[in-house]
């Protein structure tokens, strides 16, 4: 019989720092935010490129996907953590938290006025 279990059970609240990062990981870090920046500032700009360009741009973004869930798997196996745990990295701490969009003080109800 398999028993499964649900990764969410033990879900830290969003801003929960679960561990430090290493040097290395802060540096691999910056340099793929870095990049993903630059590939979202890339993206606001309206180009038209031709069918070469989007190929070779395609190829690049796909990279920059695979070389962050390569990051972040590693990133996630060492912390033995779940990989649907969003988590993110302070590049000036080194505090490695929880970031799922459902922070605590944000809530679905509106304020009276």
């Amino acid at each position: 019989m398999i028993v499964g279990r649900n990764i969410y059970d033990n879900h830290p609240q969003d801003g929960t720092v679960i561990a430090k990062a290493t040097v290395d990981e802060v540096n691999e870090f910056r340099e793929l935010h870095a990049e993903h920046i630059a590939i979202l500032r890339l993206s606001d700009i309206q180009l038209k490129l031709d069918p070469e360009s989007i190929q070779t741009c395609l190829s690049q973004f796909k990279e920059h996907e695979l070389k962050i869930m390569d990051f972040w798997s590693r990133v996630h196996l060492r912390l033995r953590v779940p990989y649907t745990w969003d988590l993110c990295i302070d590049i000036v701490t080194g505090d490695i938290f929880v970031k799922n969009e459902n922070w605590p003080y944000y809530d679905s109800v509106e304020p009276e006025s």
